[in-house]
């Protein structure tokens, strides 16, 4: 489940954390997206997990952005986060994909 933190110049980080039952690999993508990409949200960058997450472990995959979207800094669209965001098929088996993705209304979580 993707949490996003950062502000003031900081790296921002999603924190991805394994609530599965079965060890997950390092090299999980993180898409970083302004606005829901199902919509039409525009990506941003992506970040790959750089170890293997064990149940209930969690790690912060660093996104570097030079400089924030305005739309997002006056909260006009969300930050849209999603963990296993690529189509490349993998080795491991994810029981549940509905919690892979969370959007955060920048105004509320001070991004920028």
């Amino acid at each position: 489940m993707p949490r996003f933190a950062g502000a003031n110049g900081e790296p921002n980080a999603a924190r991805v954390r394994n609530i599965g039952q079965a060890s997950v690999p390092a090299g999980v993508t993180v898409g970083f997206y302004q606005g829901d990409p199902a919509q039409g949200g525009t990506l941003l960058g992506t970040g790959v997990t750089t170890k293997i997450l064990y149940p209930a472990e969690a790690q912060d995959v660093l996104f570097e952005l030079p400089e924030v979207p305005a739309a997002l800094k006056d909260g006009t669209v969300p930050l849209v986060l999603i963990v296993d965001d690529t189509s490349e098929p993998h080795t491991w088996t994810e029981c549940r994909t509905d919690n892979n993705k969370t959007a955060i209304d920048p105004v509320c979580k001070a991004i920028g």
